[in-house]
């Protein structure tokens, strides 16, 4: 069974621009609770106890969320990347 998760999240997210120079892609409302929220309720769902969130610098706002939200139920590790672009060497730093 698997018991964790990666979720990269470090794009700029500039398809959705203008609305995202102001909230991070992740942090935008889907049904009044942010996207993050479903990836995070299904991991927990599923059995996933443990999740490293590849974000950048520019994102705090997806680790003030989700530590106050997941904080007790969920495992959390946060990989921040210098670049606003995520690769291989952000998963194994993890």
């Amino acid at each position: 069974m698997i018991k964790k998760a990666v979720i990269p999240c470090a794009g700029k997210g500039t398809r959705m621009s203008p609305i995202t120079q102001l909230f991070p892609k992740e942090m935008l409302p889907l049904n009044c609770k942010p996207a993050i929220w479903y990836i995070l309720n299904e991991c927990l769902s599923a059995g996933v106890n443990e999740v490293c969130i590849i974000t950048s610098d520019a994102k705090p706002l997806i680790k003030e969320y989700v530590t106050k939200e997941f904080g007790g139920g969920l495992v959390t590790h946060f990989c921040c990347t210098k670049r606003n672009d995520w690769n291989s060497k952000s998963m194994f730093a993890c």
